[in-house]
């Protein structure tokens, strides 16, 4: 009879054990990262943390590019130097950035961008680091995946887009490029365009109305390239020319003029929609003696 009663009480404790596991939280054991580094403009990182087989926490950040200096007095002129990483470490965690998003995909929406990653991860499992060679001007992009205690870690310098690791990179930016956020937006597009700075010029956003975007001109001689674009432009009676980006980045003054020109030969009335910022700069361009 003792012998049973002690038997008795071992099964209820491990039966409690057995409900204590079940019903345990799921730990975060998979983190897949990405951060790309244009010259000359704000980094993006994007952020998937896969909690469980049911969601997955998408976070996007772009974080300002500055740099702390200090203002000393030198023989009666006003010079400045940079500060310590102490001093300057004390005052970016101040900065905001200029957005954090964060949120909830479902497991079926997370296979939008499955395929992108999974071909990323593939090439950089098998990468030869020592080939990676960087530049002045280009964009660095680096890659990170950690499931469990294994790590991969992949580094590209500015992919071509006709290499398997510069589709997936469009294919991802495009997702992207769908968040009803408008920096999100623009900062995905300003990469695809460091991806190939001749495929991304100009976008199509809609076609009844017309409505184009334009991200950047082509060099001089600009003409025969303009006229290769509006070629493949549908047919209507107005067109609607988005710069709001454009004028964004381009704060010198640039000459769009190549391009209002091809437009009017082929539509009869062309629109423009830009930032109110730009508006007395842009019309001096356009209509300049």
């Amino acid at each position: 009879m003792k012998y049973l009663y002690w038997i008795l009480i071992l099964i209820g404790l491990f039966s409690c054990s057995e409900n204590r596991q079940s019903i345990s939280i799921p730990k975060k054991s998979e983190i897949i990262s990405l951060v790309f580094l244009p010259s000359f403009h704000d980094e993006l990182n994007v952020k998937f943390e896969i909690f469980s087989e049911d969601s997955v926490r998408m976070t996007l950040k772009q974080d300002r590019r500055i740099f702390v200096f200090d203002s000393v007095a030198n023989l009666g002129d006003r010079t400045w130097q940079f500060v310590s990483y102490g001093d300057y470490s004390k005052a970016a965690q101040y900065v905001k950035p200029v957005f954090y998003i964060e949120s909830t995909l479902s497991r079926r929406e997370f296979k939008n961008y499955q395929g992108s990653l999974n071909a990323i991860d593939e090439i950089s499992k098998y990468q030869d680091t020592s080939k990676y060679t960087g530049g002045l001007d280009g964009m660095p992009i680096n890659y990170k995946h950690i499931l469990n205690r294994d790590t991969i870690n992949g580094h590209f310098w500015s992919p071509s887009i006709q290499s398997e690791v510069g589709q997936a990179l469009i294919n991802l930016l495009e997702i992207l490029e769908k968040n009803p956020n408008g920096i999100v937006e623009a900062t995905c597009e300003n990469i695809k365009w460091y991806l190939d700075e001749e495929k991304w010029m100009f976008k199509i956003v809609n076609k009844n109305p017309l409505i184009i975007k334009v991200l950047d001109t082509p060099c001089c001689p600009c003409q025969a390239k303009i006229e290769n674009f509006v070629k493949t432009l549908p047919t209507a009676n107005q067109i609607f020319v988005d710069i709001t980006h454009y004028g964004y980045y381009k704060k010198e003054s640039e000459d769009i003029s190549c391009l209002e020109q091809g437009l009017k030969r082929k539509y009869k009335c062309v629109r423009w929609i830009m930032n109110s910022d730009d508006y007395q700069r842009f019309q001096k361009l356009m209509y300049k003696e």
